[in-house]
This record gives structure tokens, sequence and C-alpha cells, in this order.
């Protein structure tokens, strides 16, 4: 390949990049992506925001002042101001007091607003609590379930209490235990809650990198094919072959396509991000002094270093990007060895087998989960791999900066070679008439001189 091969490539790209961004097409998806990538968490972030604090607001706080107990059990009384100290913040400060009868505690509760009557009742050999509303009740109906919930969850501690053990010895019974088996002769060292996650996305990253990938294809390939196919359905190939080297006019045609392509997913990632600011936003306006679960979750995988760092972000999108122009290219090939648009069909599934097989080879090869954690190995330098599984590895921090670079040069040295191939073939297509080529005829046709 020499210098002249790319020779008008700047006129060519600029050109073809001109074309695309000023297209209605491009511009209305662009517009309407963007005005939906922004909107939907702008709305739903609130939305749900505020379904959460309404939630964690009626299960997190009661008005309940006094509750009446009456206990019709064979055992001893207790003071049921004790269960003020289980730890509950809901249910620490209510007030128990001790009645004969039903009602007693009605005549007892007379005009309080705030009060109820928990029954206790023995039947054979179990309890039955009940919870009854005086006539002046006027609590809300989940404050009586959460409460009734309460007792029901701490009843055995409560049969504790009333079985007369001392309570220095209750406090031993009710202390937790903690159990754990193992072999050999040291016990084994704690388990890091990082590593713990990293499994679990070790599964789930590579799984979302291959459909963000498939659709990124699937999306935008058989644009790039149309792309390349263009002069040979408007008659105008051997004018642009005279003028410019095929080479030149593949790489110029595919770059720009995948920089309008790039540049088009980036504003909606910018939508996306400035959605979810303004949900945010607007979450905290509706909620002032709430925390909000969005903001907590993002705090919690910012605590963990090592995962999601801003430099493994920017390597994991670059990494994306360069696998998203491997697949181009491919489709450039395909592009170039169709000779009209019904062709594309048969020339778009190459990069769709490829990927398959792909990902094939890593599930089948048992390289998702755990295996991920190990440095820079085989599937790192084979482009079509590496596009599935390293900006996964990129973002849990399994591979340092020169691994990076590594692997970045193969995935780079990958769509040369097919930019390359497809302006070999664009050429060599040129006099080509008949139906799509077999691969025995592509062979045949690149190792002819």
């Amino acid at each position: 390949m020499n210098r002249h091969e790319f020779k008008g490539l700047g006129k060519i790209f600029s050109f073809t990049l001109a074309q695309q961004l000023r297209a209605k097409g491009y511009k209305t998806t662009s517009l309407i992506f963007a005005i939906l990538c922004f909107l939907l968490p702008a709305c739903i972030i609130p939305i749900c925001e505020n379904s959460n604090a309404k939630e964690n607001a009626s299960g997190a706080t009661t008005t309940i002042e006094t509750v009446y107990v009456v206990d019709n059990t064979s055992t001893d009384a207790i003071d049921f101001n004790i269960l003020n100290q289980l730890g509950n913040e809901t249910f620490s400060d209510i007030s128990y007091i001790t009645s004969a009868s039903v009602e007693e505690a009605s005549e007892q509760a007379g005009d309080s607003a705030k009060s109820l009557i928990l029954a206790l009742d023995q039947k054979d050999t179990s309890y039955m609590a009940t919870l009854l509303s005086t006539e002046a009740t006027d609590l809300e109906g989940f404050e009586k379930d959460i409460f009734l919930d309460f007792i029901r969850n701490n009843m055995s501690t409560i049969m504790i209490y009333k079985s007369g053990i001392p309570y220095e010895s209750l406090i031993e019974m009710t202390l937790p235990v903690s159990t754990a088996i193992y072999q050999g002769g040291e016990a084994p060292e704690a388990e890091n809650p990082l590593d713990s996650l990293k499994e679990s996305l070790s599964f789930v990253l590579p799984m979302l990198n291959l459909m963000i990938l498939y659709f990124m294809i699937l999306f935008y390939g058989q644009n790039i094919a149309n792309v390349v196919i263009m002069e040979k359905t408007s008659k105008l190939m051997d004018t642009f072959l005279v003028c410019v080297k095929p080479g030149a006019m593949i790489f110029g045609k595919v770059f720009a396509s995948i920089c309008a392509c790039v540049l088009q997913l980036f504003v909606w990632i910018l939508s996306l991000v400035l959605g979810f600011g303004a949900g945010i936003a607007i979450a905290k306006q509706m909620l002032p002094g709430t925390t909000l679960s969005t903001v907590a979750i993002m705090d919690e995988l910012s605590g963990f270093s090592g995962i999601f760092s801003l430099q493994g972000i920017v390597f994991a999108i670059l990494m994306l990007i360069l696998a998203f122009a491997l697949y181009c290219a491919i489709a450039a090939v395909g592009g170039a060895l169709a000779g009209k648009p019904e062709d594309l069909g048969s020339a778009n599934t190459l990069f769709a087998l490829i990927l398959i097989a792909s990902f094939f080879a890593l599930l089948y090869g048992d390289v998702m989960g755990s295996s991920l954690a190990v440095g820079l190995v085989w599937y790192d330098f084979i482009p079509f791999t590496a596009s599935l599984i390293t900006p996964s590895k990129i973002l849990l921090g399994y591979l340092t900066v020169p691994e990076i670079l590594i692997s970045l040069c193969t995935m780079l040295l990958g769509i040369f070679f097919f930019l390359y191939l497809a302006g070999r073939l664009y050429k060599l297509m040129s006099l080509y008439k008949g139906d799509f080529p077999k691969l025995n005829q592509v062979i045949k046709m690149l190792t002819t001189k």
C-alpha cells in the first residue's frame, strides 16, 4: 500500500460526513431519540423517587401513641414496654398499658385518637394476637398493619419474656450466631464484597456489551453497506475510480459514516446524562431533605475502588467505538462485494455470523464470569472476541493501561485490514458481472495478479 493509495481521502471523508449530517432522516432520528433520552429519565426518576418516598414513609413512620394490652394467656403477664428496647426505631416510643379486658381498655382509651387495643389469646398450644381499634381511633390502615406485623414478628420474643427466664439470660439467648464451614488447618480470609460484585458483573457486563454492539451494528450496518454501494447503483463508480483510489474511497466513506454514527450516539448519551441530572434535580425539589435511591446507588458504586473509574470508562468507550468500527469495516467488505442493493442481504449476514460465532467461542470457552480476572489472554488479541469481552474487563479494572493499549492496537489493525480488503474488493468487483460471488470466487480474485 503506497502513499498515493489514500490520495483524496480527506475530500471523500468531508463530503460524505457533510452529506450524512445534512440528511433529513439523520437529523430527525437524532432529535427524536435525543428528546426521548432526556425525557424518560427526567420523568421516570421523580415518579420512582416519589413512590419510594411514600412507601418508605408509610413503612417507617407511625403516629401510634398508646397500646392497651389485654393478656388472656395462662402465662405470667409482662410489661410490654420492653418492646421499645428491641431496636425498631418505628415502634420505640409507644406507651403500653395493661388492661383486664377489652371493655376496660376501651374505657381507658376514651377519646384518644392514637390508641389501639392488643388482645393476646391462647388456643391449645398456639397463641393469637388480635389488634382492635377504639371508637375514637383515626389511625391510618397501614399504621395498624405494620404494627400488627411488628407484634407477630416479635411474638417469640414476647413468649420468651413471659417464660420467666432472667433478663441477663435472655440477652445471651437472643445474641446472633454466625457459623462457617471450611477445610484445612486455617480459617479462610474474609470475603471481600468487591470480589463478589465483580463476579456478578463479570456475567452481566459482557451480555450488556453484546446487546449494545449488536443493536448498533443492526441499526447502522446497513447504512455503511449502502454508502459503499451507492456509486455502483448510480453508475458513477467508473468515474470515481479514475479520480480517487479505491482505498481512499472506502476509508473516507466508512470513517465518515462511523463519525456520523458515533456523533449521533454521543448526542443521545449526553441527552441521557442530562435527563438523569434533570430527573435528580426535579426529585430533590419535590422531596427536599430526602436521600434519593438513585443517588445512593451511584454513591455506592463509586465507593468501590478499581471499578468504573473515569479512566476505565474512557478506555471502555473507546474500545466499544473501535469494536463498532471493526464491524462497520466488515459491513464495508459486504458492500464492496454486493453489485446491487438486493445483494446486501447476503452481504450483511457476514458480520452477523462473525458476531454470533465470537459470542459462542467465548461462551463455550468458559470465558464469562470469574475467569475475566486474569490479565491479557488470547481473546484480547483477537479483535472479534475482544470487542465483546475486553470493554467489561477494562470497566472492572482487570487490565492495566499497557495491556489495554495492546488490545486497542490489535483492534485498529483489524479495522485497517478489513477496510483495505474492502478497497481491494471494490476495485476487483468493478468489472464483475453476475450473481453475488461465493467465497472461493472471492479468494481467487484476491490471489490472482
